[in-house]
């Protein structure tokens, strides 16, 4: 999607100011491609592309004043709000994350009782061993090794299935009580509104700069 940047400074300023808003890493130069920053603090301060204004390697002097990029992208952020298939993209992107991180556990359950089975197969291979009249000090150390191997792993998945988390999923009905407060948010608590805002911006935002009607910046992302 695209967002002419007349008015488009401040959204994009909170996704990248390091201190009061956002870290600077979504935003990037239509030319080169390299990350917007913060040019100037004059006004309410200024964003324009890093390598132009910082390196001289890019062409794109252009700056844009932060306010308006925070107006602009709130504004089309109110209209995602009440768009069900925007909503249920960000749902669909946020639990993909939840599943990716919830993953880390069964994981590692799956793999402890992998090698459960194995010391176990172990552990009945030496029963048997002695039972057959094959007793030794050395197959009995062997067992004894064995079964506290097979002890420790026993320990190890007790202690991983209680630690194993709900699947609990947002759904677009949650994400949208929070973000209907969106401007609450961000004057609030600036690592949450960060997460919200960054759950909708999949990619990069592009700011190419137009040159027709005086000039100005066109978001794309």
């Amino acid at each position: 999607m695209t967002y002419p940047l007349y008015a488009i400074t401040s959204s994009l300023f909170f996704l990248f100011q390091i201190q009061l808003h956002f870290k600077i890493q979504s935003m990037v130069c239509g030319e080169c491609g390299a990350n917007f920053m913060t040019i100037s603090g004059k006004g309410g301060g200024y964003l324009g592309c890093r390598n132009a204004h910082r390196v001289g390697s890019c062409k794109n002097r252009r700056m844009v004043l932060i306010r308006w990029v925070e107006y602009t992208l709130l504004a089309e952020l109110r209209e995602w709000i009440d768009n069900p298939e925007t909503l249920e993209r960000i749902c669909k992107r946020i639990n993909g994350q939840i599943n990716e991180k919830l993953s880390v556990i069964p994981d590692k359950i799956r793999e402890i009782e992998k090698e459960l089975g194995k010391v176990q197969k172990s552990v009945d291979n030496f029963v048997s061993f002695i039972a057959e009249g094959n007793a030794s000090e050395t197959v009995a150390t062997a067992l004894k090794k064995a079964e506290e191997k097979k002890s420790s792993f026993e320990a190890q998945l007790f202690n991983l299935r209680g630690r194993e988390p709900k699947r609990l999923f947002l759904t677009p009905y949650a994400i949208k009580g929070d973000l209907i407060n969106l401007d609450t948010i961000i004057g609030q608590d600036i690592p949450r509104a960060n997460a919200y805002i960054k759950s909708m911006f999949v990619d990069v935002i592009r700011m190419v700069p137009i040159a027709k009607d005086g000039g100005y910046y066109e978001a794309q992302g």
